[in-house]
């Protein structure tokens, strides 16, 4: 026993020790994961550290492959993204046919409208509301994965037996209105509210709407053509001609929310920041490039 164990204290142990060589490291500083940006033109910056000899850097954005530079080590420039999500894929290809790549997912929205809450309901935010707010507020601004608030909508639409007249002051679905005509020589009249929204597009907006004796139609405004149709169980009136409309957008997926905080005042180089800051801003008020003029206070009468 004893010879045997004094042989296997003696005997020298191996170990098979597998290493993984990593032959660079990506570092992307921009864009930023999960972040919203609120224009297209967005910072890449990359940074590789690497001993060995690069060939090249490719972006892979939404399966649209791109190359960014070859022979580099680092990448530091502006590109352009179309609103919407972006799934990208920075790849560092080296000479020795190894590469390296991450993930970075993002949203660009620089079209989305701008709400703030205004007695209790969102409306959308005018260049004043927005100028106010940046001259005497604190305040957060979020972006909204749902669906937008309907606007306001005006429709008055006629033709030789029949007349419209629909509004909704917040939103469409809490829209009413009347609806006119002559049915066989006899008069035919229905006040109606709003039921429900079968579609609100750039196109058109259908409407199932119900008169105070529960009778149900389907309101049909054609944009495209400036046409209304109404559809009942027992009447029916087609080819009213659109003579006034205001409002009635389509329905928006998303947006932002502009939220109120505590009154303070600012100086024109803070809000000149705040504007840096929130492209959105001047991208759908252009008239918010005054507050870069030098003599800004003197327009503050075109902000509406």
């Amino acid at each position: 026993m004893m010879p045997n164990m004094a042989s296997a204290l003696n005997s020298t142990a191996t170990q098979q020790v597998t290493v993984t060589v990593v032959p660079g490291f990506l570092n992307i500083y921009s864009p930023e994961e999960g972040r919203i940006y609120q224009e297209n033109n967005i910072p890449v910056d990359i940074q590789v550290q690497t001993s060995l000899d690069i060939a090249g850097i490719i972006i892979i954005d939404n399966s649209d492959l791109s190359y960014l530079c070859s022979k580099c080590k680092s990448y530091s420039e502006e590109r352009y993204f179309s609103d919407g999500k972006h799934d990208i894929v920075i790849r560092i290809d080296f000479d020795n046919n190894e590469s390296v790549e991450k993930h970075v997912s993002f949203i660009v929205d620089s079209k989305s409208n701008i709400y703030i809450h205004s007695n209790g309901i969102l409306k959308k935010a005018t260049s004043k509301n927005i100028a106010d707010y940046l001259l005497h507020y604190n305040f957060t601004i979020s972006h909204k994965d749902e669906a937008a608030p309907d606007d306001s909508c005006s429709v008055r639409a006629k033709s030789k037996n029949a007349s419209l007249n629909f509004y909704s002051i917040t939103s469409i679905e809490q829209g009413q209105g009347t609806l006119s005509g002559k049915i066989n020589k006899k008069t035919f009249s229905l006040n109606f509210k709003v039921n429900k929204t079968i579609e609100s597009s750039d196109n058109f907006l259908i409407l199932n709407i119900e008169g105070r004796k529960k009778e149900k139609a389907v309101l049909e405004f054609d944009k495209l053509n400036n046409k209304v149709k109404v559809t009942g169980a027992n009447f029916s009136f087609d080819n009213l001609g659109v003579y006034f409309v205001k409002g009635c957008s389509a329905k928006k997926q998303n947006f932002y929310l502009l939220e109120k905080g505590n009154r303070i005042t600012r100086s024109i180089e803070d809000i000149r920041k705040l504007l840096d800051e929130n492209p959105v801003f001047i991208g759908r008020y252009e008239n918010l490039r005054i507050f870069y003029n030098q003599f800004w206070w003197r327009f503050n009468s075109f902000l509406v």
